[in-house]
């Protein structure tokens, strides 16, 4: 399983993947004036089973 935090900025967000091992697999900036990006980066890590949680604060 992996896992992903995004931290959402006012002109992009940060998005990080982990493995279960804690293993980095992807950090990317994504601009929000293409927000393709994101759907591009979870299809390429796709085939696994997410879950989401939002923290807010």
């Amino acid at each position: 399983m992996y896992y992903a935090g995004i931290d959402y900025h006012k002109r992009y967000s940060f998005v990080g993947i982990q493995d279960e091992a804690g293993k980095i697999v992807l950090e990317r900036q994504v601009p929000h004036n293409n927000p393709l990006i994101f759907e591009e980066i979870f299809r390429d890590v796709g085939g696994h089973r997410w879950r989401w949680c939002m923290r807010l604060g």
